[in-house]
Parts: structure tokens; sequence; C-alpha cells
């Protein structure tokens, strides 16, 4: 590929990019954490995580979070699930988008607004939930931004829950 066709390409893709309207992922590219992945608790398929047949206890996803150009400034966190008790107890899948500093790693804070509760819906199938819009300065020179998702079952029960993926969008 020549150096004015790569140029011509990043340039669409810049050009492009304040167009997009929302940025999400597969649950299947998030990244579990160590506790999870000891345990041997979850499974992988067709882009989902679940639970393993018996398992139980918490598995935390980190989850990229691309955050789209806004033009109005109001943004909406996205969450895509399965919580086949709805508001009962025995499974739960939560979401949050957190900050962290670029310069020295260290924890900011959970972005107010954006948090995502299956344990409020009474719906038992595959659902599709937003917060409220929220406003952000979303400021990239100075965090990093990540969305953990939290599924948690308890022992003994066979509810299901599923992450199928999760995203930020633009609330206009």
């Amino acid at each position: 590929m020549s150096w004015t066709t790569r140029a011509v390409a990043l340039g669409l893709f810049v050009l492009a990019a304040p167009v997009a309207r929302a940025a999400g992922v597969a649950g299947a590219t998030c990244t579990p954490g160590d506790p999870a992945i000891q345990s041997d608790r979850y499974f992988v398929t067709a882009g989902s995580v679940n639970y393993k047949a018996g398992a139980s206890g918490l598995v935390t996803l980190y989850c990229l979070a691309a955050i789209p150009f806004c033009s109005e400034g109001d943004y909406k966190l996205r969450l895509t699930y399965t919580d086949s008790d709805g508001a009962g107890s025995a499974v739960s899948v939560t979401a949050q988008l957190l900050r962290l500093s670029n310069a020295n790693g260290g924890f900011l804070g959970a972005v107010p607004g954006a948090q995502l509760f299956s344990n409020f819906s009474n719906t038992t199938v595959s659902t599709s939930q937003t917060t409220s819009p929220f406003s952000f300065g979303f400021n990239f020179t100075r965090e990093y931004f990540y969305v953990r998702v939290d599924m948690n079952r308890a022992v003994g029960t066979s509810q299901v829950a599923t992450l199928y993926g999760v995203g930020i969008e633009c609330a206009e």
C-alpha cells in the first residue's frame, strides 16, 4: 500500500469518526478478572459470556469503552444481557463506566449517571437497557475509560446471567 493510499484511508477514517453515534463491544471481547478465570466460572460462546453449569459467584469483565463523538454532549450507556430471574436476587448483571488517570493509572471513579443494574427490571429474557442521558466532559488527554460488567449468580441456582455486549451511544 502506497503512502498516498494510506494517507487517504487515514483521512477518511478520521473524518468519519465524528459521525459515529454509538460504539460498543461484544461480551466475548471483554477481559475477565482473575478470580473468575481461576474458578473456571464462565464460558464464551457466539460472542457472549455465560456461566458454566453449576458455577456460581462473581464474574467481572473489563470492557473497552469506545466513546463516540456526540455533538450535543449527552450520552447513554447500553447493556445487552439476560437476567432470567428479573428483579430477583439469584442472578444479576451490572455495568458502569469507570475512569483511570493516564498519568499514573490511579482510579478516578465512576462517570456519574453511567451505571445499569439488571435487578431494577422484571424482564427475564434477553434485553437491551440504556441509562438516562448523562453529560460528561470526557478528557481523553488525562483519562482512560473502561466499562466494568459484574455478573453474579447465587450458589445452587440454575438461573441464567449472560452478557451479550456493552456500549456508549449518543443520547440525541
